[in-house]
């Protein structure tokens, strides 16, 4: 299932424990209301439910002492409902950010949604188990003109033969050359080469990975042509390889002198690659091939069924790095190769990442969309699917008619005639042809034996569309997630307008509050001290010394070193020094050099003057805990003006009910 990330709004000074108290509400309750469950409590003309209540407690139910839980959870969870609440009515979800985190936060879940109802897991675990094994591969394909009915019906019929004579024991290569339409496969006798998962559409590897060992698939229909495969021999999979080659380029026409020449200047090179000369020299020297020469020949990795089967079969069979393998001919010319590395097929169930690309693979690939257009259809019957009453045959004729211009009679489609509803949306003629307008870019070249096709995917996108843009009304979970995240998005922007950038932005109100309870902003025992940090642990160690050899000139010595060093000259308190291991520091000196492991930072304090605790802290000096205060005050003030906009009446009946339930 694709992750969903949530909303990475800026919560700016938002560390007041009331803040990870919304947060949390945000993130576990589902608002939907069940219409049959007890009121718990109302807040203004709003109701919450008992059912509603516990779904959220019990997101994160406590370890122990569940009654404590619930009655410190309720009043948090009703200030929750009535923050949102305010939100509502101040119609904060229109804002253009709201709108557009909601859009964005959307798209994610659909796609999220639609692969877990398509069980996309099971066709990674599919595409999993099919990449340890590779199948030689053995293909007869029999074209036909998909405008032409009589083409279809001719090659589909030789289809039928030739899979006939192969059940009956003729041997495939001599079946292939008397029915075969692909020069390239006749030459070959059908062979193609070994493949692994997504080397071929869905469809074709689903029917090859099906058939045994020596059988044959049934006549599979494409687009242009009927195609039979055989599973010639199968093997676990070899996983990937690294190779460099030099590649001595032939031209296919090239006369007897040309080829052998190309073939005595392999075998000298190889000749002196088994001497011991660099054969990224020679690759820069002699390789044909544009793409790597200039790299030594280096390739990309790549696994079976990604190169030509002999190019293919001579990496693979090198085991060591290092191996040359002897010069081999291919279409493109002579090629040497040594071997970089070999990767076996890293086991998903054990590697998270190798988990992740699979799925990105499967994500990406025509089966996952495949899954979920079998799931749209099972869906047809919940969105409402209607079909209008026409003959199809008349459709057709009113589509070329429309296409080309060309008048028809006798027909009853027109450019209004109904042809299916989904849901609430109908369908007419003119928005068929309107869509087969759009996906040929204008050009009416489409043939009227293309229209059964295209009339499938047209009622899969138009359907596909509807489903998406109406999902909560199919998917109560669906629903029920996505309001969750609009009352959490929505809470962060009435904590934001109303208590986090307010209380920032006060800057009387803050010094006002200062000025109240300067007392409780004291300084714990500690010092003025320089402290100084880099990634570079040379120039900080250098920079060291020479502080201690001079520390009055640290302003003149931090400009020399800022490039490399970040220096802070301000009051500390002992336990914000880095390298004070909790002793007594000593004015005049310098704490130990220490590495922060998290950024692989290095950082020290030089220690000007020890300060004693209990001096108060100035209004700058404490502006990060007056505002975090001030915003607990501003808080307060908000929720108990919405306690009187929506007066709340608890049901003590149910909440003692509620607070029984084990």
């Amino acid at each position: 299932m694709t992750s969903i990330k949530f909303s990475n709004k800026n919560l700016r000074n938002k560390t007041h424990h009331h803040i990870f108290s919304a947060l949390l509400l945000a993130n576990c309750v589902i608002a939907s209301l069940s219409a049959t469950s007890q009121t718990l409590f109302t807040y203004g003309k709003y109701a919450v439910s008992k059912t509603e209540f516990l779904t959220a407690f019990d997101k994160n139910p406590p370890a122990t002492n569940r009654k404590k839980a619930m009655e410190e959870y309720q009043p948090l969870f009703i200030n929750y409902k009535l923050k949102v609440q305010d939100g509502y009515d101040k119609r904060m979800d229109t804002l253009p950010n709201q709108v557009a985190e909601l859009f964005n936060y959307r798209q994610q879940l659909e796609e999220s949604f639609l692969s877990q109802q398509a069980n996309t897991d099971k066709m990674v675990k599919e595409a999993y188990e099919r990449s340890r094994k590779d199948i030689l591969l053995g293909h007869l394909f029999i074209a036909f003109d998909a405008n032409d009915s009589a083409s279809v019906l001719n090659a589909s019929a030789r289809a039928g033969d030739a899979l006939s004579q192969l059940k009956a024991g003729k041997p495939f290569e001599t079946v292939v050359p008397l029915f075969s339409s692909d020069p390239e496969t006749v030459s070959t006798k059908g062979k193609v080469g070994w493949i692994t998962v997504f080397n071929l559409p869905y469809v074709f590897e689903t029917a090859v990975y099906n058939t045994p060992k020596n059988g044959y698939t049934p006549v599979i229909k494409g687009s242009n042509g009927f195609h039979i495969f055989k599973n010639m021999d199968e093997r676990p999979s070899p996983g990937r390889v690294r190779v460099a080659q030099i590649l001595i380029w032939q031209a296919a026409n090239g006369g007897d002198p040309q080829k052998s020449a190309s073939k005595k200047l392999a075998d000298s090179l190889y000749s002196a690659l088994q001497k011991g000369a660099p054969f990224d020299q020679l690759a820069l020297q002699f390789s044909n091939d544009r793409s790597s020469f200039g790299a030594g020949g280096l390739l990309p990795e790549f696994g079976v069924g990604e190169y030509d089967p002999e190019f293919e079969a001579n990496a693979f069979a090198l085991q060591k790095p290092g191996d040359i393998c002897r010069p081999f001919q291919t279409s493109y010319g002579w090629h040497i190769l040594k071997l970089v590395g070999k990767q076996a097929i890293p086991d998903v169930n054990n590697d998270p990442d190798a988990l992740m690309i699979l799925k990105q693979k499967v994500e990406n690939d025509n089966r996952a969309k495949q899954a979920r257009e079998n799931f749209l259809k099972q869906q047809l019957d919940k969105m409402g699917y209607k079909q209008g009453t026409y003959k199809q045959e008349d459709l057709w004729t009113f589509t070329d008619s429309a296409l080309h211009n060309v008048p028809a009679k006798g027909i009853m489609v027109q450019n209004k005639t109904f042809l299916f509803s989904v849901g609430t949306e109908k369908v007419l003629a003119e928005n068929w042809v309107l869509y087969l307008r759009g996906i040929n870019n204008g050009a009416n070249a489409f043939g009227r034996n293309s229209y059964p096709v295209l009339w499938d995917q047209y009622v899969l996108q138009t359907t596909n569309n509807y489903y998406r843009e109406n999902l909560e009304q199919y998917e109560p979970t669906f629903k029920a997630q996505l309001k969750e995240f609009k009352d959490a998005n929505l809470l962060f922007e009435a904590m934001d307008q109303k208590v986090w950038s307010k209380a920032a932005a006060d800057t009387a109100g803050l010094r006002k509050y200062y000025m109240s309870h300067a007392g409780k902003y004291v300084w714990q025992a500690g010092a003025t001290a320089l402290i100084v940090s880099a990634s570079d642990s040379s120039a900080i160690v250098m920079f060291r010394n020479k502080l201690l050899a001079n520390a009055q000139q640290w302003k003149t010595l931090a400009d020399v070193y800022k490039a490399t060093i970040v220096a802070d000259s301000s009051r500390f308190e002992y336990s914000q020094l880095p390298g004070n291991n909790g002793q007594l520091p000593v004015a005049g000196s310098a704490t130990a050099l220490t590495k922060n492991a998290l950024d692989n930072s290095f950082s020290f304090a030089y220690i000007f003057q020890l300060k004693p605790s209990g001096d108060v802290r100035s209004f700058d000096e404490a502006r990060g805990w007056v505002i975090n205060d001030y915003q607990q005050v501003l808080e307060e003030k908000w929720v108990q003006q919405l306690r009187k906009k929506y007066p709340v009446k608890i049901n003590d009946g149910i909440w003692q009910q509620v607070l029984k339930v084990n």
